[in-house]
């Protein structure tokens, strides 16, 4: 026990673990729940009444359920034209067919003008849309049940083809299999619930990354300082000092990815319970859509603790699979260039090996598809092993079993073994050879170089820097974005419209304009050939549905019109002359306040946490002393350091970036880069003859400017406390305090700190936008200079601060 509380104590001690796992919890929550308000908004506000009314239809029985979810759908839709009844109407278009409406529905008419729904339109869309989720379970359900019911048809008709007749084939065993496997789900008990909850909270993969770069770390101050150390041996020497030394090491291991898994997985449950609730925990998953594959019988309740076991169950693997990478290679490079080759193949095999290959085996048995754990659950498949079918599930149940009992086992025999010949014994002279040639062509006195390994390893900062690469993935878009019908149509006018304002342009919306003001003439004209019998009561119908869905597109095209109107304004009143810019992608890159203070907030707390030991390492156990007494002690060690958080500073602030470029250059609709930037409205403010281009990259370089002044101060901070602890703090209350308050409200603090530098698309309330930034970023070199003139006059001290 004393050796698992030293090794505990141990890993305490370490302010990197701490603070890492600390801010990784915080960025895998907000990361969920930011993805999930930009997803299914409506259906977070909308929750509590879905479950009101799920529950009233969980009385019924399904068929009887289904026919009142449908016919209130129609009647709700009915409902929804008659709102419009009252409303500032100028199209008489419009005002025909809710005329229409009320003369063919009487009845639904006098329903609606008592219910709760008239000068109620919210109230009305909200209905609308609850409705339509339920309806669309029902449809669900109705679809599994045919599909289970087909399968044995489906089957004797695939065994009557030649190619499938041979009983001793994997294709034939195959198809009798999974007949056999599904019939139990048959029978199975269906019930109404929102799937979303537990979809989208068993689906993080950024939870799993966050918790292979936890564990590297973890297995890196226990496996990896004490070598680095020189501890090794004299550790193995003592009478505990090989097997009970690593199975505490093994235990304490296990016990910390066990915390950390239940951490990390257990705060999504939570945050997932919260926004979408996990509904009736009895209810089979089968009842939900995205489940119609698992073979299961399990229950939501049930399905919840197997995913937390199984989530547990691969981050043992992978903690137990890193103890034995790290016992066995014992140098950092190794162990990175092999864990980058093992995850690399891994991936490769899961996303593009086919799911029906014949080499499918390597596509689900290894580390990846093992932590792909709802796919494993909710994914039915059988795997070709010497011609007989076995289930993936089963299949993966057997290797990770295998490999908790096999790994550890591998561990204490690596370490209580010693094995300081393995290279030898394993065949790899060659690489010893190779690092030895290369450490010969690369050995170096740069002082840089030094520094940057210092900085990178002995720091840690390599971790912040992964973590920095995994979050900007993370935000790539990698679904194509949707639209709904209004954006839609506006996009497609837009790409009609696309660069600068012409008369063509012009008179293409004149006669668009032309075409919503004959619409009542056009229904008045199908309306008289129906009456008079040229055309039948379908055809009639056909001809109305074809005119409504136009004039559907009216409010869309009434936007493209507002534009139209800014640009001439533009062009008279100064004289630019202005292009038809997409709006949907330029506010998806300049309207985003909220998410530009996130990301600010994001970068600074990444910004920090890799500055914090840059100095600090040197004040610790008062190094920093003998490194002054040396030649390049003091302003080269100083230069060093500071060009490298430069570096990273840029580098990370940039990688940050990249998603938002990315996604509006892949996702969005396309626009003239090459446009004026004030054909952009929100940026009317800007006075710079520059396109929009020039205007990315000139706040592009503004803002690296401020970067660099961040840096400037942080450091100053860094060496004026000398404790890391105390830097992060100081820093925090600097940088991350500010930007904090102002998502919450407060922001006058904006142009007072380094808010602004995330919110340059934002004009200054009594000055003119030049003006502004001209003081701003005049503030900010001044702040920057005399940050960096206390930062090196502090370095030379040698008085003690910070406590």
């Amino acid at each position: 026990m004393k050796l698992m509380g030293y090794e505990l104590f141990k890993v305490w001690k370490k302010r990197i673990f701490m603070v890492l796992t600390i801010l990784l919890l915080f960025i895998n929550g907000f990361l969920y729940y930011n993805t999930q308000h930009k997803e299914q908004d409506l259906l977070i506000q909308y929750r509590d009444d879905y479950i009101k009314l799920e529950n009233e239809y969980n009385a019924l029985p399904p068929e009887e359920g289904k026919a009142l979810a449908v016919k209130q759908e129609e009647l709700l839709t009915l409902y929804y034209r008659f709102a419009h009844e009252k409303g500032d109407l100028q199209d008489s278009f419009w005002k025909q067919l809710i005329e229409d409406a009320k003369n063919d529905h009487p009845e639904a008419y006098k329903q609606y003008k008592e219910s709760p729904y008239v000068n109620e339109e919210e109230l009305l869309r909200r209905d609308m849309y609850i409705i339509n989720l339920i309806r669309d379970q029902y449809e669900s359900h109705d679809q599994f049940v045919k599909e289970m019911d087909d399968m044995k048809q489906r089957a004797d008709e695939m065994l009557s083809a030649s190619i499938f007749h041979n009983k001793d084939s994997f294709s034939y065993r195959n198809i009798l299999k999974t007949v056999e496997d599904f019939r139990p789900l048959q029978s199975l008990p269906w019930k109404l619930g929102l799937e979303e909850g537990l979809t989208t909270g068993t689906r993080s993969g950024s939870t799993d990354l966050f918790m292979v770069l936890l564990l590297f770390l973890l297995c890196s101050i226990m496996f990896l300082l004490e070598r680095e150390e020189g501890l090794t041996p004299l550790i193995r020497s003592t009478r505990n000092g090989k097997f009970r030394t690593i199975s505490a090491k093994l235990t304490v291991l296990g016990m910390l990815t066990v915390l950390l898994s239940i951490m990390f997985y257990g705060s999504i449950l939570l945050l997932s319970e919260r926004l979408y609730g996990f509904g009736d925990p009895g209810r089979y998953i089968q009842s939900m859509e995205s489940f119609g594959r698992a073979i299961h019988p399990m229950t939501a309740g049930r399905y919840i603790m197997a995913y937390l076991l199984l989530k547990i169950a691969v981050n043992l693997v992978m903690a137990w699979l890193l103890a034995a990478i790290f016992l066995f290679l014992r140098q950092t490079s190794r162990i990175f260039i092999v864990l980058a080759a093992l995850l690399g193949f891994s991936y490769i095999c899961y996303s593009l090996i086919h799911p029906n290959s014949y080499i499918n085996v390597l596509k689900y048995m290894n580390v990846i598809a093992f932590y792909d754990t709802f796919n494993l659950l909710a994914d039915y498949r059988n795997i070709n092993v010497l011609g007989y079918p076995i289930s993936k599930d089963i299949l993966t149940f057997y290797v990770g079993g295998s490999l908790l009992l096999i790994l550890p086992a591998l561990s204490m025999w690596l370490f209580v073994y010693h094995m300081n010949n393995t290279t030898r014994k394993m065949g790899m002279q060659w690489y010893m050879k190779l690092r030895a040639y290369l450490f010969r062509l690369r050995r170096s006195n740069s002082l840089f170089q030094h520094e940057l390994y210092k900085f990178l390893i002995t720091g840690k900062s390599l971790f912040i820097l992964i973590l920095v690469c995994i979050i900007s993935y993370q935000n790539i878009e990698t679904k194509e974005r949707q639209f709904d019908m209004d954006a839609s149509v506006y996009n497609l006018y837009l790409s009609q419209l696309n660069g600068k304002l012409t008369e063509d342009k012009l008179a293409f919306l004149r006669e668009e304009r032309e075409k919503f003001t004959t619409l009542p003439d056009q229904l008045a004209y199908w309306k008289e050939r129906y009456k008079s019998g040229e055309i039948d009561l379908p055809a009639y119908n056909q001809e109305q549905n074809n005119l409504e869905t136009f004039a559907k597109q009216e409010k869309s095209f009434l936007y493209v019109e507002e534009q139209r109107d800014y640009l001439l304004q533009l062009r008279e009143e100064r004289g630019i002359t202005g292009s038809f810019v997409n709006v949907i992608s330029s506010d998806a890159l300049f309207n985003r306040q909220q998410d530009n203070l996130v990301d600010g907030l994001m970068y600074a707390l990444l910004l920090i946490a890799g500055l914090g030991p840059l100095f600090s390492i040197d004040y610790k156990n008062d190094m920093v002393k003998v490194l002054r007494s040396t030649s390049k002690g003091r302003w080269s060690l100083f230069a060093s350091k500071y060009s490298i958080a430069c570096i990273y500073a840029v580098l990370t602030f940039f990688t940050l970036q990249i998603p938002k470029f990315y996604n509006v250059l892949v996702q969005y609709p396309a626009f003239d880069w090459s446009s004026a930037v004030q054909s952009i409205e929100i940026l009317g403010h800007v006075e710079w003859p520059i396109s929009i281009l020039g205007y990315v990259i000139v706040t592009g370089f503004l803002q690296t400017l401020g970067v660099i002044v961040m840096v400037h101060v942080i450091l100053f901070l860094a060496v004026l406390v000398q404790k890391q602890a105390f830097m992060l703090l100081t820093s925090t209350a600097v940088i991350v305090l500010p930007l904090s308050l102002q998502y919450i409200g407060f922001t006058t603090i904006g142009n007072y700190s380094f808010n602004r530098l995330f919110l340059l698309e934002q004009g200054f309330e009594s000055i003119s936008y030049t003006v502004g930034v001209s003081i701003y970023f005049g503030a900010l070199i001044v702040i920057g200079t005399a940050a960096g003139w206390g930062a090196w006059h502090f370095s030379n001290s040698f008085s003690k601060r910070g406590g």
